[in-house]
């Protein structure tokens, strides 16, 4: 799935964006700009695990891509 997403990024389709190595979808949420990171979906659980329960986990601020 990520596959399609990574080469729409190069010819700015479907909202997605690459930076630093890293593939991002740019949408509205509630008529704010967000950036969001695209995670494989293998990966998200533990992702998620991280961002939740680290002592440095939370929401650290916006993305300005």
């Amino acid at each position: 799935m990520l596959a399609m997403c990574w080469s729409q990024a190069p010819a700015d389709k479907g909202g997605f964006v690459v930076h630093k190595g890293l593939l991002y979808h740019r949408d509205q949420v509630e008529g704010q700009a967000v950036c969001q990171l695209c995670v494989p979906e293998g990966r998200r659980d533990n992702i998620l695990q991280l961002a939740h329960e680290s002592v440095i986990g939370g929401h650290l601020g916006e993305c300005n891509l």
